[in-house]
């Protein structure tokens, strides 16, 4: 009797681990896009602009901006607020298929010497998922 219970103890041990492992592999639409929104701040942050872009769909067009006019926006948008770091501070995703959307507000806080207070800025971003991932497509500032 005591050895049918090791056994089954055993059994229901690496049900659980399967099931863990499988939760752990498995990214849903949801969290692959929280990654993108959160690699994206992160690469703000660090000023990598390539970075950013490797996020944005190749063929982004949007309000009369392609890939590069968006390029040359972000780069220029950072030489502004490089001495901010930006963290975020909620956001909503919605998934209804292979295009998402995200609203998100981003709290940017000025470095130690700065004399400016912090700001936060909400953006909506355009979503579509691809053969390698999701990719922005569209970038609106918020209200």
């Amino acid at each position: 009797m005591y050895r049918l219970s090791q056994k089954l103890a055993l059994c229901l041990a690496v049900i659980i681990g399967l099931i863990l492992l499988l939760d752990y592999l498995i990214v849903t639409d949801r969290e692959a896009i929280e990654q993108l929104i959160r690699t994206g701040i992160d690469r703000v942050n660090a000023g990598d602009v390539d970075g950013v872009m490797a996020l944005v769909s190749p063929t982004y067009q949007h309000e009369g901006r392609d890939f590069e006019g968006l390029r040359q926006t972000l780069i220029n948008a950072m030489q502004q607020v490089r001495q901010y770091t930006h963290s975020l501070l909620k956001y909503s995703i919605e998934v209804p298929g292979e295009h998402g959307s995200a609203t998100i507000d981003v709290l940017s806080r000025p470095g130690p010497k700065a004399m400016t207070p912090p700001m936060m800025t909400s953006w909506q971003l355009g979503l579509r998922e691809m053969e390698d991932g999701w990719f922005v497509t569209e970038i609106d500032r918020g209200q």
